[in-house]
């Protein structure tokens, strides 16, 4: 199956995107990876890793 994947009926049409590579944990603290090859962090789990960095993608975009 090529191209992106097909969206179910009960999937939020809202979803934030964002490279999974970005998040990663260090001694089990999780960080996110800003585009400059800098960690934001830690955060305690790998979701709060996730939110922070859909959180500044926001405002970087609005940049």
């Amino acid at each position: 199956m090529k191209g992106s994947p097909k969206q179910r009926k009960n999937d939020s049409k809202v979803a934030a995107h964002f490279r999974t590579h970005r998040i990663h944990a260090i001694n089990g603290e999780w960080y996110f990876l800003a585009r400059e090859g800098q960690n934001i962090g830690p955060f305690p789990t790998k979701q709060d890793a996730e939110t922070g960095l859909a959180e500044f993608l926001k405002i970087v975009k609005k940049r």
